[in-house]
């Protein structure tokens, strides 16, 4: 055999080597020769295909209740209400509703005044009212009341909202607790060390509702002489 064969058949050798161990890295990683890979890989969309995100408004309320106090009768004491939207897509504002005592009253809009208590044709004129992402409407509610007693309502907002209906507390007359000390200060005068005096002290409850009493306590910074 000539130098130049062994030349050939060496290289025809290393050839079929290469491809024998090219083959065995084409296939590992597979499940039991099938070809299933067994490497996971993360993938990554095009950013054309990501989905769009969802407009999705959220209704904000700057209070759940109203508490209008004690209103004579003739007068009409107002609050206001505060709209706004904190979600990412329009707030659409289909309708308003006041439920409860015909005292109370929207009376305005914004800017624009309503003079009918009914909400009626006034109010179709400016709905539906659409609020853009953190834009804000200012209500004013008003409670006039028809008699001496007390009176309590809701008022109701119709959206698109995650919650499509919201509505808030109203009151007003409603009876208050108060309570009335007697003597309203106490003094213990001069005493001798070691020696306890005690003196009475009468809580009343004076208002128009009933009082309840949740504890009793010194002030921070009273005496740790005094005990009840």
């Amino acid at each position: 055999m000539t130098g130049r064969k062994i030349l050939a058949d060496c290289m025809a050798l290393g050839f079929v080597a290469l491809m024998s161990i090219g083959t065995m890295l084409a296939c590992s990683g597979t499940d039991g020769g099938t070809g299933a890979s067994d490497a996971t890989y993360d993938t990554f969309p095009s950013p054309d295909l990501l989905p769009e995100p969802e407009d999705n408004p959220i209704i904000q309320l700057s209070s759940s209740e109203i508490d209008f106090g004690s209103v004579v009768l003739g007068d009409t004491g107002t609050a206001s209400l505060s709209i706004s939207n904190g979600g990412t897509g329009d707030l659409h504002i289909s309708d308003f509703e006041l439920n409860g005592s015909e005292s109370m009253m929207l009376l305005a809009v914004g800017d624009t005044a309503l003079a009918n208590r009914d909400l009626g044709d006034e109010l179709s004129v400016l709905l539906p009212i659409m609020l853009a992402p953190e834009a804000e409407l200012v209500l004013t509610l008003g409670f006039s009341p028809l008699d001496f007693g007390p009176a309590e309502g809701q008022f109701i907002i119709h959206s698109n909202s995650d919650q499509p209906i919201t509505w808030v507390g109203l009151k007003g007359n409603t009876p208050e607790p108060q309570v009335c000390l007697t003597p309203e200060s106490i003094d213990f005068e001069a005493r001798q060390v070691g020696v306890t005096a005690s003196l009475p002290l009468a809580i009343e409850s004076c208002g128009d509702g009933p009082l309840e009493i949740h504890a009793l306590e010194f002030d921070t910074g009273s005496s740790a002489d005094f005990q009840i």
